[in-house]
């Protein structure tokens, strides 16, 4: 089932690329940009039936101009893009990465996609509420889910498409649809526009969707466009997106 929602614009203080995974929690006046693993990759470890040499390769090709348009969207929004990775990271595990090694690797593609190093903010940990990361404190971030616990709990994946989506309204569509995962589709009229084909972008969304419903063991999950009305200028390339969504997973 998919189900459309909009709400009312709000400003932020930051805006964060991170992971899609549902546990993620983040403090008021975050923007979130879900990918998959912030879309880390490694060439041939881990599991190679989830992620193929296809996938892999899809992956590298589509970073860096995914990288580039959420920096440049989350200047258009007035909030300074960070990248975070996290512990108990799923989409890291099935590439091979080991957990001490996630952040390290999340750093590399940054540098490798020709952006600063800076742009990461660092690792989230696990706490019960989110906790300062990076150097100017403005982003709070915590994994609710203990390092020890495997077992995801989404039953809903929300895809964005106008500018990403705070805690707040994460929130309220949670309360409807139980935990989500956060896939950002809001880079696509950008990363036409630097000349990404968009072959390439549909198969990294549903790369990710994918990965989704393997990690719920294929349960049955509600996917949710949400438009935040935040990319006004972008309106026809998120309609776009979201007739694609729903021309694909439509039931």
């Amino acid at each position: 089932m998919i189900e459309q929602h909009e709400f009312e614009p709000v400003s932020a203080r930051v805006a964060v690329a991170t992971c899609m995974d549902e546990a993620l929690t983040f403090k008021k006046g975050a923007i979130v940009f879900g990918l998959g693993g912030t879309a880390v990759s490694t060439p041939a470890r881990g599991n190679l039936e989830l992620f193929t040499p296809e996938h892999r390769k899809l992956i590298d090709l589509v970073r860096p101009t995914i990288y580039t348009s959420l920096t440049k969207l989350s200047r258009s929004l007035d909030a300074p893009l960070a990248f975070t990775s996290h512990r108990g990271c799923g989409w890291a595990k099935g590439m091979g990465i080991h957990p001490d090694e996630v952040s390290e690797v999340t750093e590399k593609v940054i540098e490798n996609a020709g952006l600063d190093t800076r742009l990461f903010a660092g690792h989230i940990d696990h706490h019960h509420k989110p906790q300062p990361i990076g150097k100017d404190g403005k982003l709070g971030a915590c994994i609710i889910r203990p390092p020890e616990e495997h077992l995801h709990s989404a039953e809903s994946i929300i895809i964005t498409t106008g500018g990403g989506i705070t805690p707040e309204e994460k929130q309220i569509l949670e309360n409807e649809h139980g935990a989500s995962f956060i896939i950002s589709a809001d880079y696509v009229s950008r990363a036409l526009q630097f000349g990404l084909k968009s072959n390439y972008l549909e198969q990294f969304l549903n790369l990710q969707i994918d990965v989704a419903y393997h990690i719920m063991n294929n349960s049955a999950l509600n996917i949710i466009i949400f438009d935040a009305k935040r990319l006004h200028y972008d309106a026809q390339n998120n309609n776009s997106a979201a007739e694609y969504i729903q021309s694909r997973y439509q039931q």
